[in-house]
């Protein structure tokens, strides 16, 4: 978080569950304070992480087998890759499969 203090603006966080409305109201407004001072919205603050870039190399075979070891693919899509795996045994990967195939460890990101 630029210009906050993350530790000390997490403990304010923390505050806005307790029972005395108070104290909750100042805390969120210290917090509203913060945020527009750091010069950061909200929305800033709430960006989710950009996905991680996943370095392909031309090993295919490789690339299959970090897929088929990650635990979120579908039954159908390790069926897929098994069928991949089966092609490049036989030295023949079509094209559009092999995108396919670098695509789909893209979107699965630092799990492959």
């Amino acid at each position: 978080m630029p210009n906050i203090d993350r530790r000390t603006f997490l403990a304010l966080l923390d505050r806005l569950g307790g029972a005395d409305d108070a104290d909750v109201l100042a805390a969120a407004r210290e917090a509203s304070r913060r945020v527009a001072s750091s010069g950061l919205g909200w929305e800033d603050l709430l960006r989710p992480p950009p996905a991680p870039v996943v370095e392909l190399t031309g090993d295919d075979a490789v690339l299959i087998d970090r897929l088929l070891g990650a635990s979120e693919i579908s039954q159908a899509t390790r069926a897929e890759l098994l069928g991949f795996k089966d092609d490049l045994a036989k030295g023949a990967l079509d094209p559009a499969d092999r995108k396919y195939l670098h695509d789909l460890a893209r979107r699965i990101g630092s799990s492959v």
